[in-house]
């Protein structure tokens, strides 16, 4: 899945005719949408803490698998898995 972010951060649908200019007062409007403006997701201004975030989430998720023990159900003969490919 692909989000043209910079697209959507200068669509006239959103931003109106004067979508790529910088105008702080926008954000004063109510009816602005707040989920059109997410800057900090890639690229040269993505959030200084992202790496450290996810390689949390790596020691948080390795420690909750750490508690439990995993079995096939009696049932089962074979895994069919729902997340083929889980990549953080």
């Amino acid at each position: 899945m692909f989000i043209p972010i910079a697209a959507i951060q200068q669509h006239p649908k959103y931003w109106g005719n004067r979508a790529s200019e910088f105008i702080p007062e926008r954000w004063e409007d109510p009816n602005v949408n707040q989920q059109a403006w997410i800057p900090f997701i890639r690229g040269p201004k993505t959030c200084i803490g992202y790496r450290m975030a996810l390689l949390e989430l790596r020691t948080v998720i390795a420690k909750i698998i750490q508690h439990f023990d995993f079995e096939m159900d009696s049932g089962t003969s074979e895994m069919n898995p729902i997340i083929t490919d889980l990549r953080i």
